[in-house]
């Protein structure tokens, strides 16, 4: 079934590979009929002389190319923003890698889904370390967190507050928390 290209000149056609499909000429063996779709063209169906006879088939096999040429369409539209998706994260990623601030992303049971290099060495560990452990061991277990905690499981903003950490020498640290959900 060769398909239209947008990208290719008015009337002329391509094959699934993207290369170039002549219509067979009226009076030969083969015969195309053009598919529309809301007055566009966007397929050829070629198929054999004597199936012409059959006009039902042919637009059923019609309407399938149709629905084909939609579903690749509709996947290459998917494709494209899993690729804008993906950048991103990865424009995201490197914005909380690089700020000279601690960053963190915790998911709902405290555990560091996320850290920065700095929080990494304030924790005097590395990001990889981080991973997967609960906020309150590897930092402390501060009143303040567990009072913000509970307000952010009960569905509300705590969009700051002041809280204490323990360092990795074990000193505590005064931090002005800037809190952000993410979904």
């Amino acid at each position: 079934v060769p398909f239209a290209n947008r990208h290719a000149e008015p009337g002329r056609y391509v094959d699934s590979s993207g290369h170039p499909v002549e219509l067979p000429l009226a009076g030969s063996e083969r015969i195309a009929r053009v598919v529309e779709r809301h007055g566009v063209p966007v397929a050829a169906i070629v198929f054999d002389a004597a199936l012409a006879t059959h006009p039902e088939s042919i637009a059923i096999v019609a309407n399938a190319a149709v629905l084909a040429l939609e579903n690749e369409q509709l996947q290459a539209q998917l494709r494209s923003k899993v690729s804008e998706l993906v950048e991103s994260e990865a424009r995201f990623r490197e914005l909380l890698e690089h700020t000279p601030v601690l960053a963190v992303i915790t998911d709902l049971d405290q555990r560091i889904v996320f850290a920065n290099e700095v929080l990494a060495a304030v924790a005097g560990m590395s990001q990889a370390d981080l991973g997967g452990r609960r906020w309150a061991e590897v930092f402390g277990d501060f009143p303040e967190d567990r009072t913000a905690e509970a307000e952010i499981r009960a569905g509300h903003a705590v969009p700051s507050y002041e809280g204490r950490i323990r360092d990795r020498d074990g000193a505590e640290r005064v931090i002005a928390w800037a809190n952000a959900p993410i979904t």
